[in-house]
């Protein structure tokens, strides 16, 4: 008949590209939240966990993962100083020194977390940019924090340092025989470290003159002053085993001891 009818026609309509894009547009959205969800952890690590897997990478070295994961636990309102001192030493071992000094001097300059170590850091790699006065008062700041459980051998070097390279040789002797108290006398590494700095200030042309001269004053304050600890140790010995003998009676024993000490260093012995 004539009389319209619903049943489709073969006009074309646009029904089938509305279709289409619907679908198209619902794809988009599921691959798109699909991954963000892929983008993140199943579950929000805890800082305990990220410091462990930080643990793993630091004891295989591998500090290209450590500053990885140190930055995510910096992003952690529990982060502490040592996260940060965590940071600075993955950088230092990438040779990215002015961000590792960035962070230390950070940290130093706050003052209220900072540790001896930081100021040694801030101290030598400013002496190593050859800016002695402006190292100085961090070089001075980690010597006044020796003895404070956090140990160095090079401290009061590396502030004899900031004199030598301001061109105050003597001054800089007066801090380097400070140092004899806190090195390991009888480790020759210890010694040719130090011979190293002035190595270093030769082959850079600063004050090369002082610094050569020097290293031969060095190699003989250090044999000296290995010579009264060899000597510090035989009283010491003698004046062990001397009590060792008293408290067992042997009277003649322990005053021969007693008497060969005070042979050996009167002031020392007593």
């Amino acid at each position: 008949t004539n009389q319209p009818t619903n049943q489709p026609t073969n006009q074309p309509t646009n029904q089938p590209t509305i279709i289409k894009f619907k679908r198209n547009a619902f794809g988009l959205f599921l691959g798109t939240i699909t991954s963000l969800l892929l983008s993140f952890p199943l579950h929000a690590q805890t800082i305990e966990e990220l410091r462990q897997q930080l643990e793993q990478s630091w004891n295989s070295k591998d500090w290209v993962n450590v500053e990885k994961i140190s930055r995510q636990i910096l992003t952690l309102p529990t982060a502490s100083a040592s996260d940060k001192r965590n940071l600075a030493i993955a950088l230092d071992a990438q040779n990215k020194i002015d961000e590792a000094l960035t962070i230390r001097r950070a940290l130093a300059d706050e003052k209220t977390n900072a540790k001896r170590r930081d100021y040694t850091y801030v101290c030598w790699t400013l002496i190593t940019k050859n800016t002695p006065l402006e190292a100085r008062p961090y070089c001075l700041r980690a010597t006044e924090l020796l003895g404070t459980g956090d140990s160095s051998h090079t401290d009061f070097f590396n502030l004899g340092h900031t004199y030598l390279l301001a061109g105050d040789t003597e001054s800089a002797k007066k801090y380097y025989e400070q140092n004899f108290d806190y090195v390991h006398i009888n480790d020759d590494a210890e010694l040719q470290g130090l011979q190293s700095d002035f190595d270093l200030f030769i082959k850079n042309g600063w004050h090369t003159a002082e610094a050569q001269s020097l290293k031969p004053w060095l190699t003989d304050e250090w044999a000296k002053h290995k010579q009264k600890h060899d000597l510090w140790m035989q009283v010491f010995k003698l004046t062990r085993t001397g009590k060792d003998k008293y408290d067992a009676k042997d009277y003649q024993g322990a005053i021969a001891d007693y008497t060969a000490a005070m042979a050996l260093d009167p002031k020392e012995a007593t």
